[in-house]
Formats: C-alpha cells, structure tokens, sequence
C-alpha cells in the first residue's frame, strides 16, 4: 500500500456539527497562509520552490512571487559544508540544522522540518523553516531526544560521532561495527584522534580544533580491528550555539575503495608516461620501482634483466635495496609466471642474500617474470619484498602486471635501441663534425636528432633539444611561413624548402639562419621525419645591415652637405646681389628729400631686400655658414625670455611648460638659438594643431642616452661632455618613418606650401655651432627633439669698451676695394667715397696687391673679399699685412664671420663685414677700424 503524505486530507462521508466549515483544499491553503512559521513547497528533483506563504515572505524579506523565482540552494549557505541532522520521526519525516540568508542579507541558523509528498506522481518536499534562536522548542530537545535522535542517526551509512570539547566520542552511529570492526559502545569514552594512525592525528585534532568553530572538512587514515588500513573522508561542524554537552558532530565516509581506484589508476598514468618520456632506461625503471614502492605499502621494489645462455639475472633498478642479482635455476624462469615466496629465509632462489634480506626486515617476495611479446620469452624480473608474509592483494596484483608489462617493453625497447645506437654512432660521428646546423624532426614538430654544429648554435645540449619543438627555439612571427612551407614540403609541392628564419638560443638571445629543409618518407612514401640543414648567417646579416646603415648615414650625410653647399652658395652669390641693391638704396635715399615721391618707394625697395637678406640668413643658417656671434648662452634663460612671446603666439588649447634642470651654458649665438627656440616650439604647436595638448621645453647639462644616439641626425658627437642641451617635448600626432626621414629637407613639408626652412634652418643652425640632434617619434605618440651643444664656461665680467665713431668727413685717404664681383666694387666705392675716402678698386687678389704695393702709404682701409678666384682673401689678407702690418684690413663675406674666423691667417684682420650690409653698417664698422691701432 502506497504511504499517503500526513498533509492530504479526506472529506467527512456526512456534514454535522463537528464538521470543517472550508473543505479539505480549502483547509489546506487556509492553514498554510496564515501559519506562523515560514512554510515552502519544493519541488524534490530539481530544487525549484514551487509555493510560499506569508510568513516565508516576511521570514525572507522577499515576495511570495520572488521566492517562488528562487530554488532552495539559492537560500542555503554553501560553506555548510554538511548538513547538520536534528530529529527524524519515520522516513517520510526529516529534520536538520541549517543557515539560511534572508534577501536583506542577514543569516539565520534555522531548523527545517522535510516532509516528502507526492503530488500527481511528482514528488515534493514540504518545508517548515523555524529560525532556532526564537523556537519554542530549542535545538537543545532536538539534540537530547534519544530516540528522535537515533531513528536517523541508524539509518545512515556512514560514521557519525558526537565529540565534546575535548574531543571524547560521547556518541557512535551504529554503522561503526561494519566500517571499523568496533561495536558503536567500545567507541564511547575514547578520544578520536586515537582511532587515527599515527602519522594523521595531527591533522585529526586540527580538523577537531576547526570544526569547533566553523565546518571543516579532510582525509585521514583510521585502523580498522581487523589490522586493515582505511581512508575516510571526514566532515566536522560545531553545535556549540546552545551550550550542548555535544558540542561538535563528525561524519565520516569510507573512501578507501575509491582512493585505491584512483590510486591505481594514477599509478598506471605514471608508469605509463614514465615509459613513454624517452628517458634512459636506468630513470625509467628506477622511476617504476619508485611508483610501486608507493603504491604497496612497506614494499620495496627492483628490475632485473634476464639474457644470454644459460639465464643470468643482471640488476637493472633497486632504489632502496642494495641487492644483489639472484641465482636463477638452470631451466630458467617460466614466463610471464607469478613466482611467491612468503619466507624468504628458506626460499633458495634468494639464499645468498638471506641475510641482506633479514636484516631490512623483509619476509616475503612476489617475482614477476617480464616477456619479450614477439619472442615469448622472459626478459626480466619484477621483484617485491614486503615486511608481512604475505602474497599480493587482488588490487596489487593487477598494478604490478601492468607495470611488469611496462617494464619487459621498455628492457626489450632498450636492447633494441642499443643495436641501433651502435649502427647510428657511426653517422653521428659524422654529422657532429660537420660545421653546418642539422636536425630532424617528428611530424608533430618535435626534435628527434641533432648535431653538435645546432647545439653550439642554439646554446642547448643535445639532450636539451632532444623532445623539444620547433616552436620553442623558433621566432613567432616566423612560424606561419615555416609551418606553411612545411605542408607544402609534406604535400610533395616542393622538393626542398628554403627561407631564413630567426632562433631562439638557451641565454634568449636571437640568431639568424637560413634553413633548407626536406622530408624522408618510408617505402610507401608516407613522410616519416623532416631534415633540415641550418647555416648560421647571423654575422653576415649583421654586417651587411650595418653596411645598410652606415650607407644611409652617409648618403644622409651627403645630402645634408650638398644641400648645404648648395644653399650656401645661393645665399653667397645673393647677398652679392643684395650688397648692390642695399648700397645702392642707402646712396639713393640720401640724395632724396623725404617729401620726394620717390622716397618712399626707394624705402620699400630697402625694406624688401632686408627681406631678402633674412631669408638668404636662413639659407646660411641651413648650410651651416650663417652669421654668429659667440658667446656663453644659458638656455633655460634663454627659454624663460621668449616663454612670454611664445605662449601669447600659440593656439589656445596648446600648453606650454618650462623645466629647468641646473644650468645649461651653452657656447653659441643668441640670436641664432632663439630661432632654434622658437622654430622647434612653434613645429611642436602646430604639430598638436586646435585639440587640447602640450608642449614641455628642458635645459640642463647630460650625455646623450644609446637612444638617443641612435636617433641622431648627421654628425655623431665627438667631445666627451657634458653637453648643454635643450629638449622640446609635444603631445602631437607624431611621425612616420617616412616623414621622420624627411623634415629637414629643404622646404618639405606636412602643412600647406610654402613653408619648410624652419627644421632646417634649425639642423644648420645646430651643426654650425658643433652640436649634434636627435629626433624620437611615432604616429599618435607626439615628437621629441633633443639638441646638444658643446657646453661653455661663465666667462668673468669685463667693462664694455667705449665705441668710439669718429667724424669722417676729414677723410682724404685712399681706400682699397678688392672683390670679384663688379656690381660689389661699385656701390662699396660710391659707399666710400660718400664717407669721404678716395677709392682704388681690384678684382682680384693679384692685382689688389698691386695696387696695395705702389700706394700702401696713403692707404688707410682695404675692404677685402674672402671668396673669390685665384688667390682667396685670407692669402691676400696674409700678403697685405706682410707689405704693411699696420694696415687696416676689413674681410667681406657673403657667408659669416665664423667662416672668416675658421680660416687660417684672417686673425689679423681689423673687422669682419657680413653681406649684405648698409651704408650705417658699413659706417660703423670703419670708424672702429681706423681706431685700430
């Protein structure tokens, strides 16, 4: 008869006064929705709850719809790791300890009441949810009633125990006597962790300790009283909430059978992997001897090979014995036979080692004999020695068969390889003596063989190599397109394949090859290895790519110098043009009233060509020959002057920032650093363009880094340092390599035409003053531009000398004119004479000589040109100072004065006139002459 849930209930045949006024379903909901106790209906299966009444509601700070939502799981604490049981009245009926989170947070120990019903076939599950801290009955009635207690504590099949604080068994499940042997009362009164070997009872009174405070769980080996040892998998939870006498349960499950299961089966992955490593046979059996040694317990394990006629036993493996072979009877040992001793001491197969073998303590041995499977007979011996004696337990047995069978293939693979090894010595002594790179490798990329010319290669030895895979010494980005010739090589597409690559050596350096690879296939053309053949071109990459470089530098270099020269010598030969064109202007404007209407043409035509003077400064400032004035510059002031003009001239979204490292005192011309200054700022700016950005301006004193070395542009750096240098740093859309290679080309630019003299000007600016520049950027990642420049010492404070421009109207003298250019001699004599000297003119050295010979007592001013054919001005400099020492020499020159200072005899000259100059200019500078002394 099928059991009817205690919840179902049955309508009165006939009404009376005594009956229910709902009827039995009405009753029921009734009942259910106004109880006090939280109440659930769960589906049994698969946890869903299913109903919930109010107080459930009110019990869980959530809605009826939300919990019927939810499952059981989702209410219950998963770090319990148990379930703790209270009370059972039969097996319909159920009650536990449990915790339980409200959907406020808060966790409640509750006791739950489980009664299984049936509905429709489906089964379910009815739950009273009483939260112990307000029940009326109290965990401690729960825990007292004996025979509650006991009606589910004796159903269960594993080990439970009732432990109080110091660890007493104050109770024992019935299920004791068939797990341990000992009857549930002989338990009573013993402390636990005695029930535990030796070796586990610090971790069972660590597991006790635990589980006073919180659920623990763990693994520890019990002895049963039959001698035999098992493993349980114990579970403790504390029940110290209500001050119980009992304070601590522990359930204990029998796990030994499934422990030794997985223990074989591990053992059995070991040895088989053991084998399968490639390693030497002695580390391969050792290693088996080791596994079987954990897995009989007290055991100790040793191979031995049987060969030759008659049988000899020779000792292969013994980790923990010192033993000798044994002696085998004449007829040999049946194969693949069970050979069992349980007294070693009488047994005459291990007569002369009886004493070894006694005073380890060993009785018994078990010898398994090991097969060759394609001869059938015996090539060895699996030995075990136990303390007891005994024979092999069922699961021993079939460890230890499988293992022999492991070892008698890896004896034969062994014997097997040792002829093989012999006829192999002999290519290998010729591979290793060849210089060239050889491997051979699986068809799962794997190393199989090397030579001594790859291991020197790579930095491996041979027996590093040997297992690995082409992708552990091979580059990354080179494995596709190895891979890919590899699958056509193997395809039979192509004969041989061939392609440089890059390896990775042992110490993570890289090195260069260039590979040649073909395929071995068996005789039905399967491909079994692939053979390649490496050439270390690492050295010879390295210096054709420094080869590469170098003739980049150079022809960078070249181009630099020939772009130099040429803008050098346009400037020059257009400041020519301009010395006729200013003079003439000046002479012009001084024979005109300023109310002329031609006067303020004449002053345009002026302005313009000092326009044209600018630009012809940049071009010499580009070519490295523009005008300076040396002198001790520091550049963070430098910097900080022009910081004002600089930020009032940038977008406004555009920050700039200063940063001054010390001092920087650099030797060089202020006015030419300015323009360095102002066009590295103003390329960054526009760099950044209208989005918010910055750029960030250093000085200070230092070396260049190896980066920056190599990003310099040019000329490397040829003093010692330190150098003065000057970084501008934007947070711009940076460069390409393209582009990087190009901004200081001549008029090249990013932005609209026109432009392009600004980086370059900066470069010739740079190189002039001896320094040297580098250049770091990417796309999106903004530009810096580091400048170093030879450093320059505080010079001492000196009074300014008193110019002194004396009248020249007094002038009767004779001046002397010698330049090339016609148009030059002319206006410089016109120029002359309006200062009130007579004028002699030469075109050349030679004949300005000549003339300087027949009037050199009246001459008082030679004006001298430093570029010209034939004999130049720095020797007609020499030859003039020569006739007269005293003679008054001002050098001309369409480049700069440093180009005049660099030239050897020009030291002696009175001044230097940079062209083209005005008539002001050309004033001044022969007053200061004539007060020469």
């Amino acid at each position: 008869m099928p059991r009817r849930s205690s919840l179902r209930f049955h309508a009165p045949r006939r009404a009376s006064r005594h009956s229910w006024p709902l009827g039995p379903n009405q009753l029921y909901r009734h009942l259910f929705k106004t109880a006090p106790s939280a109440k659930l209906v769960v589906d049994a299966v698969s946890g869903q709850i299913l109903d919930a009444n109010p107080a459930a509601a009110r019990f869980y700070h959530q809605s009826m719809a939300r919990l019927r939502q939810r499952r059981l799981a989702d209410l219950e604490m998963p770090t319990i790791g148990r379930r703790l049981p209270a009370v059972a009245a039969d097996g319909r009926h159920r009650a536990y300890f449990a915790q339980h989170r409200t959907g406020s947070g808060e966790v409640h120990e509750v006791l739950v009441y489980v009664s299984e019903l049936k509905v429709a076939g489906r089964p379910l599950e009815y739950l009273v949810v009483k939260d112990v801290a307000e029940s009326e009955i109290g965990a401690e009635a729960f825990l007292t009633s004996h025979r509650q207690f006991r009606a589910i504590i004796e159903q269960t099949s594993d080990l439970v125990l009732l432990l109080d604080r110091a660890g007493i068994v104050q109770y024992a499940s019935p299920s004791a006597q068939r797990l341990l042997g000992f009857p549930p009362e002989q338990l009573a009164g013993h402390p636990w962790p005695t029930l535990v070997v030796e070796r586990d009872r610090t971790l069972a009174v660590d597991l006790m300790q635990q589980g006073l405070q919180q659920p623990t769980s763990g693994e520890v080996r019990v002895q049963g009283a039959d001698g035999r040892l098992l493993i349980f998998s114990v579970a403790v939870s504390p029940l110290a909430a209500h001050g119980l006498e009992h304070v601590a349960v522990l359930s204990a499950r029998d796990v030994t059978a499934w422990r030794q299961r997985e223990q074989a089966e591990a053992s059995e992955r070991e040895a088989l992997e053991t084998v399968l490593s490639g390693q030497p046979l002695a580390a391969v059996l050792t290693a088996l001897c080791q596994l079987v040694e954990r897995a009989v317990e007290g055991g100790r394990c040793a191979i031995l090979e049987v060969a030759g006629a008659p049988p000899a036993a020779c000792l292969l493996a013994a980790p923990h014995l010192t033993l000798a072979p044994p002696t085998l009877p004449p007829t040999g040992l049946p194969p693949g036979a069970w050979i069992i001793s349980c007294d070693l001491a009488t047994d005459p197969l291990w007569a002369a080692q009886g004493e070894q073998l006694a005073s380890a303590s060993l009785k018994a041995s078990w010898l398994l004999t090991l097969i060759d499977r394609s001869s059938g007979e015996a090539v060895g011996l699996l030995a075990v020695f136990h303390p007891e004696p005994r024979g092999p337990l069922p699961r021993e047995r079939l460890l230890l068969e499988f293992i022999g069978q492991l070892a008698g293939v890896a004896i034969q693979r062994e014997a097997t390889l040792r002829q093989i090894r012999e006829s192999e010595e002999r290519h290998r002594l010729i591979l290793d003596h060849t210089p060239t790179g050889i491997v051979a490798v699986d068809l799962d990329w794997r190393i199989v063989a090397v030579n001594r010319a790859i291991c020197e290669l790579l930095g491996y030895s041979a027996e590093e190599l040997l297992g690995m895979t082409i992708d552990q010494i091979s580059a990354p980005e080179d494995m596709p397109l190895n891979r890919l010739l590899a699958e056509r090589l193997l395809r039979g597409e192509i004969a041989v394949a061939e392609m440089e690559k890059e390896y990775l050596r042992k110490d993570g350096q890289r090195v260069r090859g260039k590979l040649r690879s073909v395929v071995l296939r068996d005789r039905e053309g399967r491909p079994v290895q692939r053979i390649g053949v490496v050439e270390d071109v690492t050295e010879r990459r390295r210096i054709e790519a420094e080869q590469r470089a170098l003739e980049r530098k150079l022809l960078e270099t070249q181009k630099m110098e020939s772009l130099g020269l040429l803008a050098g010598g346009i400037a020059h030969d257009f400041n020519n043009l301009l010395v006729a064109v200013l003079g003439n202007v000046d002479l012009a404007l001084l024979q005109l009233e300023e109310h002329s209407p031609a006067y303020q043409t004449v002053l345009q035509l002026k302005t313009a060509a000092e326009r044209a003077a600018d630009l012809t400064r940049q071009l010499l400032a580009y070519s490295g020959r523009g005008r300076f004035e040396l002198q001790p510059v520091e550049l963070g002031a430098l910097v900080e002057e022009m910081a004002g003009l600089l930020k009032a001239s940038l977008p406004r979204m555009v920050t700039l920032e200063l940063q001054r490292e010390g001092e920087a005192l650099a030797h060089g011309d202020p006015t030419q650093l300015r323009q360095v200054v102002l066009n590295l700022i103003v390329n960054a700016a526009e760099a950044i363009g209208e989005a918010p950005g910055q750029v960030s301006v250093r000085t200070g004193l230092g070396w260049p880094s190896p980066a920056d070395r190599a990003n310099l542009v040019g000329e490397r750096p040829q003093g010692s340092g330190p150098y003065a240098f000057l970084e501008v740093r934007d947070t711009g859309i940076g460069m390409d390599e393209a582009t990087r290679a190009r901004i200081f080309d001549p008029f090249f630019t990013t932005k609209f035409t026109g432009r392009g003299l600004g980086l370059a000007a900066v470069l010739g600016i740079v190189r002039s003053h001896g320094g040297f520049l580098a250049v770091e950027s990417a796309p999106a990642r903004g530009a810096t531009f580091r400048i170093w420049l030879p450093r320059a010492q505080r010079p001492a404070p000196v009074p300014a000398p008193e110019t002194s421009e004396r009248s020249l109207s007094s002038r009767r003298g004779i001046a002397l004119v010698i330049d090339d250019e016609p148009s030059v001699r002319e206006v410089a004599a016109r120029m002359l004479e309006h200062l009130g000297f007579r004028v002699l003119t030469a075109a050349d050295g030679e004949s300005g000589l000549t003339l300087f010979a027949q009037h050199h007592p009246e001459i008082e001013l030679v004006l001298l040109d430093l570029t010209m054919p034939g004999m130049d001005g720095t020797q007609a400099c020499q030859r003039l100072l020569a006739l007269q020492p005293r003679a008054r020499v001002i050098l001309m020159s369409g480049y700069s004065d440093l180009d005049a200072a660099l030239r050897p005899g020009s030291d002696g000259a009175a001044g230097f006139l940079a062209k083209p100059f005005t008539l002001a200019q050309l004033r001044q500078l022969v007053a200061r002459a004539l007060d020469h002394p």
